[in-house]
Formats: C-alpha cells, sequence, structure tokens
C-alpha cells in the first residue's frame, strides 16, 4: 500500500518478527532488508539494525546476526555516552545518574543470556 514508506515497513517487520512462527520471521527478515534498502532517517535505520539481528537470530541464521552486530556503532557513539560529556557539571551528574544504570542492567541481562 505504501511501498516507499521504510520506516512504516520496518515496523511492520518487527510486528510480523514479535507474532513468531517460521513464515513471519522469514517475511520479516526481508521486509527489514528491503527497508534499510530505501531511503530512512538515522533513528528508524537504527532501530531496524538492531531488531534485524534479533530476526537473524530468530530465523537461525546467527552467523548474519553477529556479522551485522559487528557492523553497528560502538557505544563510544551511544547518546548516552556523548551527551554526559557535553552537559555542565550539575546536569550531566543528574544525566550519568539516571542513563547509565540502564545502560550497565542491559550489560548484565545480555551477559546472563
Amino acid at each position: 500500500m505504501f511501498p516507499n514508506e521504510y520506516g512504516l515497513m520496518a515496523g511492520a517487520a518487527q510486528a510480523l518478527a514479535l507474532a513468531g512462527g517460521e513464515e513471519n520471521i522469514a517475511r520479516a527478515v526481508r521486509l527489514t532488508e528491503c527497508a534499510l534498502a530505501g531511503d530512512m532517517r538515522e533513528k528508524p535505520r537504527a532501530t531496524a539494525r538492531a531488531a534485524l539481528c534479533f530476526m537473524y537470530r530468530m530465523a537461525g541464521e546467527p552467523e548474519k546476526a553477529r556479522q551485522l552486530a559487528r557492523n553497528l556503532p560502538h557505544v563510544w557513539e551511544s547518546r548516552e555516552i556523548l551527551l554526559s560529556a557535553f552537559l555542565d557539571p550539575p546536569e550531566r551528574a543528574a544525566y550519568r545518574h539516571e542513563s547509565l544504570p540502564r545502560l550497565q542492567r542491559f550489560i548484565q541481562a545480555t551477559a546472563e543470556g
């Protein structure tokens, strides 16, 4: 219906992947790959790339997931790291107090399985 709405396509793909099932996941992978080939804004593209890593894993393609993950930006380019470097000291402390524990919980959760 909207063949050039790549953000919408990526969102539909994520919904399919969450629904589960081999056919849905395969379709979600194809839709996401198609969306990423199109012209998307930076944030939806980053979200789609991260989601595609998980979709590849769900589709039984762990090497594709690892390869894509290897090509994603590293943590030093994240909002949590960069913004904390540019805030004034009082605001920086509050931001780090709020955001860095979330990052730590995420790292711990992924390390546990």
